[in-house]
């Protein structure tokens, strides 16, 4: 059972309501964290949150709408470019809480939600950071392996919307990809690839298949992930720690 001290807090997005769980921080930094297609936050990023606060980040981490806790509907039903205004919603709602220096929110995604961090970090170029753990980079790559998991239609869709990410990743400002050598869901090469293209993006490889982060490869995936953030949102010029202020 998760013990990190947390809060469920709600925010609009759309025209429905989004459910979060926020776990205070206290060095002013934020991370914004989704999982991918339908896992909502419990199994999707308790595995990783209270490690962040406990490094001094803040987190929220939310459902997306029509799943887990969030409002909307049909239930149970993905829609990109809902999930993507939901990511966008999340950022400015990170920004008023009350520990939170605004210019230090970063955003974290995992598999279809890690694809979705490269399309909001470059609509959101005020972001400190982005993290995609393990992300769908590009759907015409893995469409084999889609073809066996859903209908032609909605691989097609993901296709599409991959498609379209592309159009703006140049934009992205610091974002690292955390890719498994092992992974056969999403492929590592577009990852990396995509980092490569990015300024000043960074690809961690380790071992493992697509969900390693969640099993042995935990505490490599998060050690790379917490040193990535405390440079980029606490020890980056002009972003001092807030600590002694809020104590």
């Amino acid at each position: 059972m998760n013990s990190a001290p947390r809060t469920e807090v709600h925010f609009p997005s759309g025209d429905t309501t989004i459910a979060a769980l926020h776990y205070p921080g206290t060095n002013g930094a934020c991370v914004v964290m989704a999982c991918g297609t339908g896992v909502t936050k419990e199994p999707g990023t308790d595995p990783f949150a209270p490690r962040l606060q406990a490094a001094g980040f803040s987190v929220l981490a939310f459902d997306f709408r029509r799943l887990g806790a969030s409002g909307g509907t049909p239930r149970q039903l993905v829609r990109v470019d809902d999930q993507v205004a939901d990511y966008g919603a999340a950022i400015g709602f990170a920004r008023t809480l009350p520990e939170v220096e605004p210019p230090r929110v970063a955003i974290w995604g995992f598999s279809l939600a890690g694809g979705h961090v490269l399309r909001v970090a470059a609509a959101h170029p005020e972001l400190a950071a982005a993290i995609a753990q393990a992300p769908l980079a590009d759907g015409l790559a893995i469409s084999p392996n889609a073809m066996r998991s859903m209908s032609a239609g909605a691989a097609m869709r993901l296709q599409l919307a991959a498609a379209a990410d592309l159009l703006g990743r140049w934009l992205l400002r610091r974002p690292p990809r955390v890719v498994y050598d092992g992974d056969r869901t999403v492929l590592t090469g577009p990852s990396a690839r995509a980092a490569q293209r990015a300024p000043r993006g960074e690809v961690v490889h380790l071992p493992g298949d697509h969900y390693a982060a969640f099993a042995d490869a935990r505490d490599a995936t998060l050690d790379a992930e917490i040193a990535f953030l405390s440079r980029h949102l606490v020890s980056a010029a002009g972003l001092e720690p807030v600590r002694a202020r809020a104590a």
